[in-house]
């Protein structure tokens, strides 16, 4: 059953001068590889991904308030672009 199956995909995207997203690639086998770095944004953002992987495969129900609620605090090199 297509309910039971997933797949992670990799999805780079770029926002340009008028604040419009542009996906720039799509990667199907994206490297969820740490970097161990202190404050690592990759680390963050992969450990972010899996957790909210896993709350879609396995039906936690609150998914959408977890992300709703980190991208409230996302902060890109020090400057804070969450909504």
């Amino acid at each position: 059953s297509w309910a039971n199956c997933y797949q992670l995909l990799g999805v780079d995207v770029i926002v340009d001068d008028t604040v419009t997203p542009r996906v720039i690639e799509v990667n199907g086998e994206p490297s969820m590889q740490l970097t161990g770095e202190v404050d690592s944004h990759y680390d963050y953002t992969k450990r972010s991904m899996t957790r909210d992987l896993e709350a879609l495969v396995f039906g936690e129900r609150d998914v959408a308030e977890s992300l709703a609620s980190d991208l409230m605090e996302l902060e890109l090199e020090g400057v804070t672009v969450g909504y």
